[in-house]
């Protein structure tokens, strides 16, 4: 058998936002639907064959009055069960869509930047908003060109940029528009 994962498992890479994930699991899912389908499918056929094999081979139960043999009533043949239906990941994802659109807006969001007109990138997420709109509400009584001690997302060290007041307002301004 191919990979299978359960919709159980599916649905917590979703609740937790695991986007990563979710695309491959749902793949695993529509092919343990598609298993089981063969599975029932098999089941079937075996209990065709079996009934075929005693319907035509019906056993003798008694002799009627002039003596010739009664034959066991046959049984009866089993339906067989609807076409397999299209398993696909995602015909599985359907229900979830709205939670992973949510799911994946997040992702986005929590990795998201924005560039100002300096050229200065800065992480745009949720809490570095808030930060941002922190600094900017700390310095209000500064002029615009006030230097503030800033970890830009364009410095992979760490090191702290120098950045105007303008420039916090204006990345702060870029990142609650991007939110939307």
């Amino acid at each position: 058998k191919t990979e299978t994962c359960s919709l159980e498992r599916l649905q917590l890479f979703i609740e937790r936002g695991n986007t990563a994930h979710i695309e491959a699991a749902a793949g695993r899912v529509a092919n343990g639907q598609k298993w089981q389908y063969f599975d029932e499918y098999h089941n079937y056929l075996s209990k065709l064959t079996a009934i075929n094999d005693y319907n035509a081979n019906l056993p003798i139960i008694g002799k009627d009055e002039h003596d010739i043999d009664i034959y066991a009533s046959p049984k009866t043949i089993p339906d067989e069960p609807e076409a397999m239906p299209e398993y696909t990941g995602s015909k599985v994802l359907a229900p979830y869509l709205v939670n992973l659109f949510k799911a994946d807006r997040q992702d986005k969001m929590q990795r998201a930047k924005v560039i100002i007109n300096s050229g200065k990138t800065f992480d745009a997420d949720e809490k570095s908003i808030t930060r941002l709109n922190n600094a900017i509400n700390a310095a209000r009584n500064e002029i615009s060109d006030f230097i503030i001690e800033w970890s830009t997302a364009d410095v992979d060290t760490g090191v702290m940029v120098p950045c105007t007041k303008a420039e916090l307002e204006e990345a702060h301004t870029k990142a609650v528009q991007n939110m939307g």
